[in-house]
């Protein structure tokens, strides 16, 4: 009996692999093999990026779970309209913030969460909530990564 290698799969910068993918108007459910590229930030192009949950224009919020094993140590990246407050200032200092690519003229909050796990395999699982969801570099490094993300969309409550 002779046995074979298995088949290697070689990915360009700029493939993606989608195995299954849903999204039905509030509800999003995506399987995929993607190859990073340039994050469209302004001031973020050196960082790399792999938009998982693609950016709500309609005011709601994707609330879900993802979970992810990449090739190199990867950021988790959530997005959110951010207003800037009249208020803000040296005191009260503003949230890691940029303009957003997706809606020129407004902002977004990018909340980062870094490290996610202490072993030399570059995977995690999480909830999230947010505007939109990235799995993300800022050094620049092309890498790729293989993800499921479950999400739905919800409406924001509103507070006084």
């Amino acid at each position: 009996m002779t046995m074979s290698s298995p088949p290697t799969m070689t990915l360009s910068q700029n493939q993606v692999f989608a195995q299954q993918q849903t999204t039905a108007g509030d509800s999003l459910v995506v399987q995929n093999t993607s190859a990073s590229k340039q994050d469209p930030v302004p001031g973020h192009a050196a960082h790399q990026l792999v938009l998982v949950a693609p950016p709500r224009q309609d005011g709601k919020v994707w609330a879900g779970v993802v979970t992810f094993t990449a090739s190199k140590p990867v950021d988790v990246v959530v997005l959110h309209p951010y207003n800037k407050p009249q208020t803000a200032n040296q005191t009260t200092g503003e949230p890691l913030s940029a303009p957003n690519p997706f809606a020129p003229g407004q902002n977004i909050a990018i909340t980062l969460m870094t490290k996610q796990t202490d072993r030399s395999i570059f995977s995690g699982s999480l909830p999230f909530a947010g505007t939109a969801l990235a799995i993300h570099t800022t050094n620049g490094e092309p890498f790729v990564v293989t993800y499921t993300v479950v999400a739905e969309a919800k409406s924001p409550t509103t507070t006084t």
